[in-house]
């Protein structure tokens, strides 16, 4: 049995490589040492710490988008209009699981047009240059959360 740390997660695996205990890797990194895929990482971990650590980390990208909007005023909102908002990557994520940790973390998440994207619904004043200020916050908190975030640029 090897011990590793994949994110903030303790993972212990029957790989035969030699990992020492809290090394980090990443995806790409995982199938170099025999450790498979994300995916079957994730399923190691408790299922409902995982849940629970997503939902708080969108409660934070809430707020992170709400603390960090410049305000109303034509000079903190300039540029074009846009759709603006940030993502989430999780793979196999059902529509119910999805539903249940929005829920809990009181944002939404929608299906996006690619394989695993998540729209993050949160808090997103203005119409253009605020706007996208506050979806990087949130799409940032996301990141130094441990989840694959980005944002989704979509001008009007």
């Amino acid at each position: 049995m090897i011990a590793m740390r994949y994110r903030k997660y303790d993972i212990t695996t029957a790989a035969g490589s030699a990992l020492s205990f809290g090394q980090s890797l990443s995806c790409r990194e995982l199938d170099l040492h025999g450790f498979g895929s994300e995916a079957e990482i994730v399923k190691a971990i408790d299922k409902k710490t995982f849940d629970a650590d997503l939902a708080e980390a969108l409660k934070d990208a809430e707020a992170s988008a709400i603390a960090s909007d410049p305000g109303e005023g034509l000079e903190n909102d300039g540029g074009s209009c846009n759709f603006d908002q940030a993502y989430i990557v999780r793979r196999r994520l059902s529509p119910a699981k999805a539903l249940k940790i929005a829920n809990l973390a009181g944002v939404s998440l929608e299906k996006g047009y690619r394989a695993g994207m998540w729209l993050v619904g949160t808090t997103l004043h203005g119409q253009a240059a605020r706007r996208t200020v506050m979806a990087r916050a949130a799409a940032t908190r996301l990141n130094e959360a441990g989840f694959d975030a980005a944002v989704h640029y979509a001008v009007d």
